[in-house]
């Protein structure tokens, strides 16, 4: 990303409402007692703990801190935030816990089931914004690690709007597209269609998130099919991989070059080579003898992808798919000179 220049987020309407609804809630609690209760607000706030209960009357007091924090988009606020909600449910258990009598001859049991059911669909519901909106890759910056969904580096044309861009990773759920020196803001619309030789998608995006090198779009309108399609490819096209770092010899129309293999599952390898000429789809063959035992192994396939910058920390270089499953290659070159699996 550019030097000064910060990520522009998206954030869904719900979550502006909720800031609202959290931020007036403790003078929406005191403004009713009075109405109802007749009583004064000194009366009101002396009281507080003693009526609410201290888990209640903590939640009450620190409901415009803690939701104000969701602004600054980070992990942490937003699981303060769910912990902060879970404490009406815990108030709720811990008092029927210890003053089980109490709340019988108080509250009828119609009312007490009204609160119990209130206070988890409270909870469930932050749960739930939290897997769906701020989880979803896209609106906002955090380590890929804790995305809900898997997101892998792939190299491939999309059309955007009718426009050829790169998209830079796709996962079920949307993509990252290569763009700058254009105009898009959070929230706007757009059509996205992506093809390989396996999938084809068609559908509406919505930018999420806007940097200074391109643009973190949702799918919108996806069907579930085609979601389930993606994620069978990128299963198979991207299995796990062990870290590895082997010398090879890349063989591409009829040329020899000095390589290495940088990862390595069964079903293909990423190799760290000079990629001039190379297209995504050119056939090649990977030659390759095993300091250890000097075994030599002959392993032909396709160019699935071509890293040109060094991107997703990786060398300069490109993706390699085998003609054939190598399993007994990996075995025998990982049991050796792996360095541990690629977890993406």
């Amino acid at each position: 990303m550019a030097a000064g220049l910060k990520p522009v987020l998206k954030r869904p309407w719900l979550h502006h409402l909720i800031i609202i609804c959290y931020i007036g809630a403790p003078f929406a609690n005191v403004l009713l007692l009075k109405a109802f209760l007749g009583v004064s607000f000194g009366t009101i706030f002396s009281n507080l703990a003693a009526g609410y209960g201290t888990l209640a009357t903590v939640w009450l007091l620190t409901a415009p801190i803690v939701v104000i924090s969701l602004y600054f988009v980070r992990r942490f606020s937003w699981y303060v935030f769910l912990g902060h909600s879970s404490l009406i449910l815990l108030d709720f258990i811990i008092k029927w816990a210890t003053r089980p009598g109490y709340y019988l001859r108080t509250i009828p049991g119609f009312h007490n089931i009204i609160l119990l059911a209130g206070n988890i669909a409270l909870v469930a519901i932050v749960a739930y914004i939290i897997q769906r909106d701020f989880r979803s890759p896209y609106f906002q910056v955090l380590n890929r690690s804790w995305r809900e969904r898997k997101r892998i580096p792939i190299y491939h044309t999309i059309n955007l709007d009718g426009q050829p861009r790169i998209v830079n990773d796709l996962s079920t759920g949307g993509c990252f597209v290569l763009e700058s020196g254009f105009e898009r803001t959070p929230g706007s619309k757009v059509r996205l269609s992506f093809q390989s030789n396996t999938l084809t998608i068609e559908c509406m995006g919505e930018i999420m998130r806007v940097t200074g090198t391109g643009l973190g779009i949702r799918f919108i309108h996806l069907a579930a099919a085609k979601k389930r399609d993606i994620g069978r490819m990128l299963k198979n096209r991207f299995a796990l991989r062990q870290k590895v770092d082997i010398p090879c010899t890349w063989v591409f129309r009829d040329e020899e070059s000095e390589s290495r293999l940088v990862d390595l599952s069964s079903g293909g390898c990423y190799v760290q080579a000079q990629i001039a000429g190379l297209r995504e789809g050119s056939d090649g063959e990977l030659k390759v003898v095993l300091p250890h035992n000097k075994q030599s192994y002959s392993l032909p396939g396709q160019v699935v992808w071509i890293n040109h910058t060094g991107a997703h920390e990786k060398p300069v270089g490109f993706g390699f798919r085998f003609h054939n499953r190598q399993a007994g290659f990996m075995k025998d070159a990982t049991l050796h000179y792996g360095q541990g699996m690629l977890v993406r």
